[in-house]
């Protein structure tokens, strides 16, 4: 009669299968038996801003942001602007897992070299905040930015990328910055964290 294994060897047996399921068998059957296993989270319907929060009650999004600091955010306070390019561009889908467009001419010419001219006598050091304090630090991030008033061309610009992106009315988005990398400039891997998405921070997009 055949000894059964020990313990020990079963243990192995099943730490090796893990990743044998996860990055060989799991992406074969979803890719020749697409029904037999569950939707994951990327196939399932994308929720909207509204699925989680109601912004349309600034109290919803708690203490942690004030939508009224225009230091950091772009709220719709009402400013009338005219966008003569408005709608002039063409969208390339390049990817859907995961989702890659290429949006040609969503900047014209004119507003680039605005924001260029707008730019130049703006630009500082760009800074790493930790959610705490900001600071410099060459060996992390080395470029420069510079914040953009809101006139005309950003107001546009502003509207122009909620509109793509199907945000309701009255949501804000960041303040617009410009970004320059010059020769070694970088920005080492990192993660985007402006707090919790209850209040306000890491917005969906």
């Amino acid at each position: 009669m055949p000894s059964l294994p020990k313990l020990s060897t079963v243990i192995t047996w099943f730490l090796y299968s893990i990743p044998i399921y996860i990055f060989v068998l799991d992406p074969l059957l979803r890719g020749f038996f697409p029904g037999l296993l569950p939707a994951s989270d990327s196939d399932s319907e994308p929720r909207s801003n509204k699925d989680i929060f109601d912004f349309d009650d600034a109290a919803a999004i708690g203490p942690g942001l004030n939508l009224t600091d225009d230091s950091f955010i772009s709220p719709e306070d009402g400013v009338p602007f005219d966008c003569p390019n408005a709608g002039g561009y063409r969208v390339h889908l390049l990817s859907r897992a995961p989702l890659i467009m290429y949006i040609e001419n969503f900047i014209s010419e004119t507003e680039a070299n605005h924001l260029l001219e707008v730019s130049i006598p703006n630009y500082k050091p760009s800074i790493l905040y930790d959610g705490h304090t900001e600071r410099i630090d060459p060996t992390k991030r080395l470029s420069d930015r510079a914040l953009l008033d809101r006139d005309n061309t950003v107001r546009c610009l502003e509207d122009r990328a909620r509109a793509f992106q199907g945000w309701r009315p009255n949501l804000y988005i960041e303040r617009m910055w410009a970004q320059r990398y010059n020769t070694s400039g970088h920005y080492r891997h990192h993660y985007d964290w402006t707090g919790s998405l209850a209040r306000g921070g890491d917005r969906l997009n």
